[in-house]
């Protein structure tokens, strides 16, 4: 349930398949070896801690990669852009 919330609303911090989310009071590389030992593959998750990615920030490119790479953000940020008068 928390790494749902933090997935959601934390996106520019956890990106898709990060072991800081899913198991998110959990010592990482405890993690790790316990789901090595089970027969997981480690290659599922991201174990890079988390950093903040800025969202909407650069070139053009960057701002459509943004779009792509974090959906829910996106369909905020267009619903606030229409409310906006030009």
């Amino acid at each position: 349930m928390l790494s749902k919330l933090l997935f959601r609303h934390l996106p520019e911090y956890y990106p898709p398949g990060s072991a800081y989310a899913h198991f998110a009071f959990i010592v990482p590389e405890a993690m790790r070896g316990y789901i090595s030992g089970r027969g997981y593959s480690e290659d599922d998750y991201t174990w890079m801690r988390p950093t903040k990615t800025p969202l909407g920030l650069g070139t053009i490119e960057d701002r459509v990669q943004n779009l792509v790479r974090y959906p829910l953000v996106s369909v905020r940020l267009r619903k606030l852009c229409s409310l906006i008068p030009l």
